[in-house]
């Protein structure tokens, strides 16, 4: 079963909630992995959701730094991902069905 844009919206905007809530100083670490690889299966689901957009409006793909020491992180902080993720709400935000009664929010 395909997903909606709708479903890619409420899902993306729970991780920006979550990462607006980061202190400052948090935001400008980089994340693991793991954050890494759910980022970038939401964007792709983002973009599966929206095949209308225009490609080139989608936010990078954040690539994983693997150190020969160390643990893999982001090649992007936590706040470069809140901007990613808000510029991926305003793409499914054109394709977002409003309510039955017409009101957002």
């Amino acid at each position: 079963m395909p997903v909606t844009p709708d479903q890619m919206h409420t899902q993306i905007d729970a991780a920006a909630y979550g990462l607006e809530k980061m202190s400052v100083k948090e935001r400008e670490q980089k994340p693991h992995e793991q954050f890494v690889e759910n980022y970038n299966m939401l964007r792709s689901l983002a973009m599966e959701s929206t095949p209308s957009a225009d490609q080139r409006r989608w936010p990078p793909a954040v690539t994983i730094h693997r150190p020969a020491m160390g643990i893999p992180s982001a090649n992007a902080s936590y706040a470069e991902i809140l901007s990613y993720l808000k510029q991926m709400l305003a793409i499914l935000s054109e394709s977002v069905e409003p309510p039955v009664g017409g009101f957002l929010g």
